[in-house]
């Protein structure tokens, strides 16, 4: 396995906007917290990536909501998900979806796109183009998926 480098910090500024966007979107706000909690319980530790994360810097309300997971398996992963408060968070719907790539996909009364939840992942090419890829995602690092 490759050695990563350090994280880079973020500056601060940009990190307490983030955080404030979130918080003033409140049920998205209470489904992270709980979400994260859950997670932390079992071992795990929760990323929020993508879209969002850009669009939060970038002061845009962002609508595609996708969370990482590392340091617990699929099935563990699922059974997480699938005992969160459904009433409490307004979870509508949980199905486990994705041929090449595993994703919990989470269907909430209160925004028009699912959550994604997925575990962190390595990939490297097994044939020509873009079309064999050995996918990994049992113990992957964040750090690892996104270099």
């Amino acid at each position: 396995m490759r050695t990563l480098p350090p994280p880079i910090p973020v500056p601060e500024a940009v990190s307490r906007g983030v955080l404030h966007s979130l918080q003033r979107r409140k049920k998205l706000w209470r489904f992270l917290r709980e979400f994260c909690r859950a997670v932390g319980r079992a071992g795990g530790h929760p990323y929020l990536v993508g879209g969002i994360v850009r669009d939060l810097i970038e002061g845009r309300p962002g609508s595609d909501i996708d969370l990482m997971v590392t340091g617990i398996g699929f099935a563990a992963l699922g059974g997480i998900v699938r005992a969160l408060p459904r009433k409490e968070l307004g979870i509508r719907r949980v199905v486990a979806a994705g041929k090449q790539f595993a994703v919990y996909k989470i269907s909430t009364t209160w925004s028009g796109e699912e959550i994604d939840v997925a575990l962190a992942r390595s990939e490297h090419s097994t044939g020509p183009g873009h079309r064999q890829f050995e996918v990994r995602t049992h113990g992957v690092d964040a750090r690892e998926d996104a270099s």
